[in-house]
C-alpha cells in the first residue's frame, strides 16, 4: 500500500471516510500554504527561504493529512498497530517544517523560539484532542447503528 494512493472502499473504508480523508488532506494544504506566507513574511530576515519552507511545507501536508485522517480511522476500527503506524507518519511530517525553521534560522530572536514551541504544544494539544472527539462520536454513531439491528436479529 503506497502513502498517497488511494484506498478502495471496502466495509472498512467507506466512501464516506474517503470523501472526508480528501476534504481533510485539502484543508491540511491549505493550512500549509497560509503557514508558507506567514513564515516568509516573518522569518525571512534570519535566513529561512520561504521558497524552501513552502515546499517543504506542501511535500508534507499531503502525507500529514492523510495520515492523521487514518489514524482517526484506525482507532474507530481499534486497529492500534495501523494506529501507531500513521500516528509516527503524522508527527514526522507534523514537526518536519518546524524544524527546518530551527536549523535555517540564524540569529533568530528567543522569541521566535518561545512561539515555535507554543506553537508546537497548542498544536499536539489540539489534534490529540481533535482525534479523540472524532473517534468517540464516530464510535458512538457506530454503535446507534449497530444497536437497532441487534434488536432485530434478537
Amino acid at each position: 500500500m503506497s502513502l498517497l494512493a488511494p484506498e478502495r472502499a471496502t466495509p472498512a473504508r467507506s466512501r464516506r471516510r474517503i470523501v472526508l480523508e480528501r476534504v481533510w488532506v485539502a484543508a491540511t494544504v491549505g493550512y500549509g500554504m497560509a503557514r508558507a506566507l506567514l513564515v516568509g513574511a516573518t522569518l525571512a530576515q534570519y535566513g529561512v527561504n520561504p521558497w524552501g519552507y513552502l515546499l517543504l511545507d506542501l511535500a508534507t501536508s499531503i502525507p500529514l493529512g492523510i495520515s492523521t485522517a487514518r489514524v482517526v480511522c484506525a482507532l474507530v476500527d481499534r486497529d492500534m498497530k495501523k494506529a501507531r503506524r500513521w500516528a509516527i507518519i503524522a508527527v514526522v511530517t507534523d514537526f518536519a517544517p518546524d524544524i527546518f525553521i530551527v536549523i535555517v534560522g540564524r540569529h533568530m530572536p528567543p522569541i521566535v523560539y518561545l512561539v515555535l514551541g507554543i506553537v508546537a504544544v497548542v498544536s499536539v494539544t489540539f489534534g490529540v484532542r481533535s482525534i479523540l472527539r472524532k473517534v468517540c462520536a464516530a464510535r458512538q454513531a457506530r454503535v446507534a447503528i449497530l444497536e437497532p439491528a441487534a434488536s432485530l436479529a434478537a
